[in-house]
């Protein structure tokens, strides 16, 4: 029997409402990282909008946090007994592609734990950035161009942290019972897959520094 999914329903971490155009790894038009402060004005008075944005960036913040530390502490061994097995791999035939799984895999990690801090420090930077009362705009930055600069940044950190997901439940699937080889399909398709992912969330990383770097912060005034 295929099991139902709750997306369905809400999204696990805002609670919103998703529709019917989903599928496990993405919601159609549902961006759980965006803060949606017009809404709020809406219902809340200025003191309660205040908790509840600090609390949208916050959890985000800590969630990457939390994540990185259980896959730096329990994802991290898994990885490399797997990266062992497959440069142990005895066949003269396998060795060398097995040593690069291995590598990949190795370097995906690492890639994961990168991106984790990446995407927890931006809903910091994201939380003083937009809309915060301590940055100060230069009077040549209007709010529209820091609202056209925001959707590009949150675009990039919504990719980022879907890919994201995608690689850390890659690298955390079970690994097969006996000494896997690089002569095994479903090693050759989860290296492949773990590549591509790496490059993704690394070219999403990338551009929201870009993003940060050239057209945001050019925006404040220097303190």
């Amino acid at each position: 029997m295929r099991r139902p999914c709750m997306n369905v329903v809400c999204s696990w971490l805002c609670g919103a409402a998703t529709g019917l155009a989903h599928n496990w790894t993405s919601i159609d038009g549902h961006s759980c990282n965006r803060y949606d402060d017009a809404a709020e004005k809406r219902k809340v008075d200025g003191a309660r909008r205040k908790v509840l944005r600090y609390a949208h960036y916050y959890e985000r913040y800590k969630a990457h946090g939390d994540s990185r530390r259980a896959e730096a502490e329990k994802l991290g061994p898994a990885i490399e007994a797997r990266a062992r097995r497959l440069r142990e791999d005895p066949d003269p035939a396998t060795a060398p592609a097995s040593g690069d799984a291995a590598e990949a895999l190795a370097a995906a990690h690492r890639a994961l734990l990168a991106s984790r801090d990446v995407l927890s420090r931006s809903y910091a930077f994201a939380y003083h950035m937009f809309g915060g009362e301590e940055r100060t705009l230069k009077a040549a930055a209007p709010e529209s161009e820091v609202a056209t600069a925001q959707a590009l940044f949150e675009d990039h950190q919504e990719m980022a942290e879907r890919h994201v997901e995608k690689l850390s439940g890659l690298l955390a699937a079970d690994a097969p019972p006996a000494p896997a080889t690089a002569g095994d399909a479903a090693l050759r398709r989860a290296k492949q897959d773990a590549v591509a992912l790496t490059a993704v969330v690394e070219k999403h990383c990338g551009e929201m520094h870009k993003c940060i770097q050239d057209e945001l912060l050019p925006m404040l005034v220097e303190p």
